[in-house]
Parts: C-alpha cells; structure tokens; sequence
C-alpha cells in the first residue's frame, strides 16, 4: 500500500503566468537594451572605470596579504600555550598570560571625629590647666593643631575681655 506525500503549495501566491511575463519581464528587457545602445559609445570610458576599480581592488588585496605576512613573520617566533603564556623561542624565554594576583592589602580605617569635639576636647583641658604635650597625648591630635586651637583660644578671650 503506498501512500501519497500531502500536497503542499509553498509558491501558490507567487505563480509566474503569462500576464507577468507580459507585463514585467518584456518591458524591463526592452528597457536593458535600450540602456546598452545609449551607453555603447561611453563603451571605452566604463571599461577604463572597471580597469581602475579592478586594479584598487587588487592592490588592496595585495597589502591585506602583505601585512598579513608581516604580522605573521614578528609573530613566528612565540609559541603560544593555553593556560600557560606564550615562550619566545628564539631567547627560551615564557611570558605569563597573566601575573599572580597580589597579596591581600589590609587597610586599617580610622574613624574621622568630628573636629568641633576635638576642638572642645582641646579647649576644656586647655582651661583645666593641662600643658600642649599633655593634650596632644591625651587626645591623639598633634600637638601644632593643638596649639593653633588654644592660640586662637586666648587670643578671642582676649579680645573678648578688652571690649
């Protein structure tokens, strides 16, 4: 028993009959050789276009393989590995695809205070009576801001006490 393959029309909608043919083909046709008889006497000046098209084409495609070569000839001498790098064969010696990563770097943050609170920290032992050096190792702060901080200090309480 055989069986026959299902009918399958793929081109139903594009069917050439013979009003296409009538209509599209015999005109363009006609078209085409009137173009061929206007351009025949521009004959030479296409050819000599094609010659300079044909001619940049090739001396493009001669310096791609030019520097094809010349990449080619710097690289000859380095043998790639995978995973391990590449070596120059002619000096023996292995360039690393990548380096080692460095060690880890800890950085140890300190926390910013606020400088109004120092400087209040500065003032109020300044008024106790304590001496710059004193402060400085007391607060952690060096020891010119401390005394910057308590000169402007005296110098407003002065200025204060004169008004």
């Amino acid at each position: 028993m055989q069986q026959s393959q299902p009918h399958l029309e793929i081109l139903s909608r594009n069917r050439v009959n013979r009003s296409t043919i009538l209509v599209a083909v015999i005109p363009v046709s006609l078209f085409s050789g009137v173009l061929i008889y206007a351009l025949w006497s521009f004959l030479w000046l296409l050819a000599y276009g094609a010659l300079v098209l044909l001619s940049i084409s090739s001396l493009y495609l001669v310096l791609i393989l030019a520097i094809d070569i010349y990449r080619r000839v710097l690289h000859a001498r380095f043998i790639y590995n995978n995973e391990h790098g590449m070596v120059d064969a002619a000096s023996g010696r292995v360039y690393p695809l990548a380096l080692p990563a460095p060690s880890p770097v800890t950085v140890i943050e300190e926390k910013p205070e606020d400088e109004e609170l120092n400087r209040a920290k500065v003032l109020l032992f300044k008024d106790i009576g304590y001496s710059i050096q004193r402060i400085a190792d007391e607060t952690g702060i060096k020891p010119w801001k401390v005394q910057k901080w308590t000169s402007d200090y005296e110098k407003a309480k002065k200025a204060k006490q004169t008004r």
